[in-house]
């Protein structure tokens, strides 16, 4: 069997996990640590020439910038490497090899640019690199499209092929087809590579197999420690030095890893975390882009069954690469689909004439500071609507759920005072809203439910709106809500773009009538 090697992606693909933002310290230890168990290849981030050169992050404007950061023990037996998007730089922005430092270059691109970025990875040769070419999600070539890519590789004569199993969707009947097809038509001095996404939980079988095939080519597998990477995450490193020690005569050293593991990558999945999900074996299902999974999973709005419809209308077209625009608007379309009910609107107009309504969402204020909710909450002028659930020590007049599975969660008496939006089916329930007319255009919060719960009782024009319980989303998730039941996943940088989305959203229904807080906000 010949050579079997290990190229380790975490500083470049895990860095969709924390923004390529690792620290410099723990850059130094994840590289050190990488040599010390015996890593051939060490890839050490991406070349973008939009960057902003930062220290402590993985993401560079050029290879000189890159090897300043990044290249603190240059190991003469440890191969780095560095990855390009194609379209990200321009050829004329990378200098000749100079015999040192970053050695390869892997060139990434999508099936609709493979002539051109071929043309470029030709040219990254001819300046000396390393070439290793990537194309990115092979299962969507048709056999015949496949071929004509293998055949100009071949041309290219590369350092490396890789077939690349983007979506985490690839079958072993998938990798044996692409693989003998690659294994046959390439000369043998090109090295085939790996690499997998774990989102079916086949990265692991897959690599195993992948390993095992006899070929005459040598080969190299992508790694990451814990899995690192976007989504559903790559195939785990030290998983796979662990089976490589044991049926092919590997002689790494875990300890290194297992460290990596304890002492650094612990803290990042700790605020967001990656790994199996079931929305990413969705995505995998239909061989869309991961990134509309993380979507999705951000509104915390949907089922696994809402996910999987949502899914399975994204156009062929749009699978490959992630369309906002394209998922905004199947979300909102399947948001919007159910019935409405408005025979009881103008009475529910009537009753608020002239009177407050003060709105308590769930956040950890609405307990904390009950005293100044209760005092108006008796008074008689003052209509009282709970948000997505029911507090047991206040009078509460109407609920407003517009959360399906909150709704499906809830305990309430659903009949005489439930308030809710059109996309939660079969509803018992005092009024059914359309949920088009309640969302917002701001991005992370257009369909937030205390912002639709504003909008309702605006257009029922209520002058005077009290907010209780509207505080705001904290890095720490566990400050969120004053139910711990109710505890959603949200990573630090999606919360802080939802408190400035609702600040711009209620600045603008400001204008409309008087919003006052009435317990502490960092919205406010």
């Amino acid at each position: 069997m010949n050579k079997i090697s290990v190229l380790d992606v975490t500083l470049r693909d895990g860095g969709y996990c924390n923004n390529w933002t690792f620290g410099a310290a723990n850059i130094v230890n994840i590289e050190n640590s990488l040599i010390e168990a015996g890593i051939q290849y060490i890839e050490c981030g991406y070349l973008s020439s939009g960057a902003v050169n930062q220290e402590g992050r993985t993401i560079f404007r050029s290879i000189t910038d890159l090897e300043k950061l990044v290249l603190i023990n240059k190991n003469k037996e440890t191969g780095y490497v560095a990855m390009i998007n194609y379209g990200e730089v321009a050829i004329e922005d990378i200098s000749d090899y100079p015999g040192y430092g970053i050695a390869g270059i892997r060139v990434a691109f999508r099936k609709k640019h493979w002539e051109k970025a071929l043309d470029f990875c030709h040219k990254i040769k001819q300046k000396g690199y390393l070439l290793f070419i990537q194309p990115m999600a092979v299962l969507s070539y048709s056999d015949s499209e496949y071929a004509c890519l293998v055949e100009r590789v071949q041309e290219i004569q590369p350092y490396a092929f890789y077939i690349v199993d983007s979506f985490g969707s690839m079958r072993k009947t998938d990798l044996i087809r692409l693989f003998q097809k690659a294994d046959k038509s390439l000369d043998k001095e090109i090295i085939l590579g790996f690499h997998a996404h774990n989102n079916m939980q086949m990265a692991f079988s897959n690599a195993q197999w992948f390993a095992l095939e006899s070929s005459p080519h040598d080969k190299i597998i992508d790694t990451s420690i814990m899995g690192m990477g976007r989504g559903a995450g790559n195939l785990n490193t030290e998983l796979f030095l662990i089976y490589m020690n044991e049926n092919l005569k590997g002689n790494y050293n875990l300890k290194p890893i297992l460290y990596i593991i304890d002492a650094v990558l612990n803290n990042f999945y700790m605020v967001r975390r990656w790994g199996y999900s079931l929305p990413n074996y969705l995505s995998a299902k239909h061989n869309v882009h991961p990134k509309y999974a993380g979507y999705l999973c951000e509104k915390n709005t949907l089922s696994v069954d809402d996910m999987d419809e949502i899914f399975s209308n994204i156009p062929v077209e749009k699978k490959e690469e992630f369309d906002r625009q394209c998922i905004d608007n199947l979300y909102l379309k399947f948001m919007e689909k159910g019935q409405h009910t408005s025979e009881r609107l103008e009475q529910l107009k009537a009753q608020l004439a002239g009177k407050n309504v003060l709105l308590i969402a769930p956040g950890i204020s609405s307990v904390a500071q009950k005293e100044k909710i209760l005092a108006e909450a008796f008074k008689d002028n003052t209509v009282v609507v709970s948000i997505n659930h029911k507090y047991a020590f206040c009078k509460i007049d109407y609920v407003f759920c517009s959360n399906k599975k909150r709704y499906s969660e809830s305990n309430f008496d659903k009949e005489d005072s439930v308030i809710v939006t059109s996309n939660i089916p079969k509803a018992d329930c005092y009024l059914q809203i359309e949920y088009g007319k309640l969302i917002n255009d701001e991005d992370f919060v257009n369909d937030n439910a205390g912002l639709m719960a504003v909008k309702l009782f605006l257009l029922l024009g209520v002058r005077r709106i009290l907010l209780a319980g509207y505080d705001g989303f904290h890095h720490n998730i566990y400050e969120n809500y004053a139910d711990e039941n109710m505890v959603l996943c949200i990573p630090e940088n999606i919360a802080e773009l939802i408190n400035q989305g609702m600040r711009n959203v209620l600045k603008n229904y400001m204008k409309e009538s008087e919003i006052v807080y009435l317990t502490e906000s960092c919205i406010f």
